[in-house]
């Protein structure tokens, strides 16, 4: 069968309340009589999701199939804040409910949840403890029990499932640390001054060591540095340099220590020259994000931005260091496009962006 996903209309409604009859009776002689009864959905709740637009309906050359509720957003289930067990994404996902397929809607169930993933890559979904058909069909999907939610409509618990799309997968796997970086910080377009900041010089420090330890030590570069002052970091002397060559809690090499205040001090420049280090490092790119390859490593914005901060007298700004700072915050935006990320940032709307050189600004506040 070819499968589409559409919203439900008005017109659907006689298609979709037979689907849920054969889904009552499907339940009751499966073992399954309590979780919908002989009455739910309510067709007045049915008729209020088509109002909303979060009904829809999986269609299979040219009849109605299945039918299901599809929504997203932050914390978008409020059963969902208090579980027996843990989700493992972030705050940010979908949340399908009363999913059901016709009699001959063979694989409708799966297609649906699917692309409702593919719709948020963060996707949470629940049934009745009884409901073994929906259970083995999540789990031959991918989706990993959480635990225990109950929700309004009844008093039985309710099995939590959830399905989270990461790009990068392998590197994430059972390092909280690593994955809260992924979900919440690395790759979003980032303006703020202070953010991109403390993301540069953490950078510079990073060559040569793992993410995860500069991660493990961010709060203690942070006390060390004054929070990530560029001013009182541009003014650091020889006694301080020596005080942070003996602190165990961040990355003791002098090296690049020497390098963070002095590119302390260009930053403090080109603040002066654009009115900010955020229009100096957007403004090579028209201040839009750049789609690229996550496994790349330079590329030419990498090569000009580093080009420009060595210029500039910029230390450890080479290609490969620039290209990775540029992904982490943004300007670079490397989500794969199944990624939970990807759909958080609207990434679609990147798809044709592309790096031109040519129309780059080259200068300063004055300049323009």
């Amino acid at each position: 069968m070819n499968m589409e996903i559409r919203k439900t209309e008005e017109r659907d409604l006689p298609a979709v309340l037979a689907i849920y009859r054969h889904a009552r009776t499907f339940m009751r002689e499966h073992g399954n009589p309590r979780q919908w009864g002989d009455k739910w959905p309510p067709e007045a709740l049915i008729r209020e999701d088509i109002r909303r637009g979060k009904s829809y309906v999986c269609e299979a050359d040219g009849r109605v199939e299945a039918t299901f509720f599809y929504d997203e957003g932050e914390n978008v289930e409020p059963a969902y804040s208090v579980i027996d067990g843990s989700f493992t994404g972030p705050a940010r996902y979908g949340v399908v409910h009363r999913i059901a397929a016709s009699e001959n809607g063979h694989g409708a169930g799966s297609f649906c949840v699917n692309w409702a993933v593919s719709q948020c890559g963060n996707l949470r979904i629940d049934t009745h403890p009884d409901n073994l058909v929906m259970q083995n069909m999540l789990q031959k999907n991918g989706f990993r029990y959480c635990g225990i939610v109950h929700i309004p409509e009844d008093d039985d618990p309710r099995y939590a499932y959830e399905k989270v799309v990461r790009c990068g997968e392998r590197y994430y796997l059972k390092n909280e640390r690593l994955t809260r970086y992924h979900d919440e910080e690395w790759g979003k377009p980032e303006h703020d001054e202070q953010k991109l900041y403390e993301m540069f010089v953490l950078e510079l420090f990073q060559a040569g060591v793992s993410w995860e330890l500069l991660l493990r030590k961010r709060e203690n570069f942070r006390s060390a540095f004054d929070n990530f002052d560029a001013e009182k970091i541009a003014a650091y002397g020889p006694e301080k340099i020596d005080a942070l060559m003996q602190d165990p809690g961040i990355i003791r090499n002098r090296r690049k220590i020497e390098a963070a205040i002095g590119n302390a001090r260009v930053v403090l420049k080109l603040r002066e020259e654009f009115g900010s280090f955020s229009n100096y490092l957007w403004h090579f790119t028209e201040n839009r994000s750049i789609p690229e390859r996550m496994d790349a490593v330079t590329d030419q914005l990498s090569d000009d931005v580093s080009k420009d901060m060595k210029k500039r007298g910029i230390r450890f700004a080479g290609s490969v260091t620039v290209f990775s700072f540029l992904q982490a915050v943004g300007i670079l935006y490397c989500h794969d496009p199944e990624c939970l990320c990807f759909h958080r940032d609207h990434a679609e709307t990147f798809a044709q962006n592309h790096y031109q050189p040519e129309n780059r600004v080259s200068g300063g506040r004055n300049d323009r």
